[in-house]
């Protein structure tokens, strides 16, 4: 048998386990202690994490900075986020987004 979402998702909303033991949120699946191996991957990978947003925003502020970038920077960040926000206005405007039944 394939895998049903609605019928997963329904089953959450019904008080059931999902029956494919997929973990909702909200979901009620059996919660386990993380184990010391477990923690220490999560630790380093947030190590890397942080080292990798320290190198960028290093970089990024070495070179806008101390390049004279400043204002095509800021230009180009305008840019974008103007485009993705009308984007989104073009989205949520659509009479087709609630439509869909993964919603």
């Amino acid at each position: 048998m394939g895998h049903d979402p609605i019928a997963a998702v329904q089953g959450e909303r019904d008080g059931r386990i999902a029956p494919t033991g997929v973990g909702f949120i909200g979901s009620r699946a059996e919660v386990r202690d993380m184990t010391l191996l477990e923690r220490a991957g999560t630790a380093a990978g947030l190590v890397v994490v942080a080292g990798l947003v320290a190198a960028g925003l290093w970089g990024v502020l070495d070179g806008v900075l101390g390049g004279g970038y400043l204002a095509a920077t800021v230009a180009a960040g305008s840019v974008v986020a103007g485009l993705v926000f009308s984007l989104f206005v073009l989205g949520a405007r659509s009479d087709r987004w609630l439509e869909n039944p993964y919603w």
